[in-house]
C-alpha cells in the first residue's frame, strides 16, 4: 500500500536517470500498487497513481530487465499506453 500522495515522487524516481537498477524493484512496485484507504480503494488516489505510472512507464520499461517486473509492468498498462510504447520503438 502507497500513501496515494507520493505518487508523484515515485515517477520522478523512475525518469531519473541516475536510478540504481537495485531501486527498479521498488519503483514498480510503488507505481503498480493500488492507492487504498480504509475504506477500500482510494478513486482519487488511483487516478493520481495511473497517471504516475502512465508519465513513469516510458522510462520503465526499457531500462526492466527481469521478466516478472516487466509482466507486472505490462499487466498495469491499458492497450492505448503499449500502442504509444510500439510507436516509439
Amino acid at each position: 500500500m502507497v500513501n496515494a500522495g507520493t505518487y508523484p515522487l515515485w515517477q520522478q524516481l523512475a525518469a531519473t536517470e541516475g536510478l540504481p537498477a537495485e531501486a527498479l524493484p521498488t519503483v514498480i512496485e510503488a507505481l503498480c500498487a493500488p492507492s487504498r484507504a480504509f475504506y477500500g480503494i482510494d478513486n482519487r488516489g488511483e487516478e493520481w497513481r495511473k497517471k504516475a505510472f502512465a508519465d513513469a512507464l516510458p522510462a520503465l520499461l526499457p531500462r526492466t530487465t527481469d521478466p516478472a517486473l516487466r509482466r507486472r509492468l505490462l499487466e498495469q498498462a491499458d492497450d492505448k499506453q503499449i500502442a504509444d510504447l510500439a510507436t516509439r520503438a
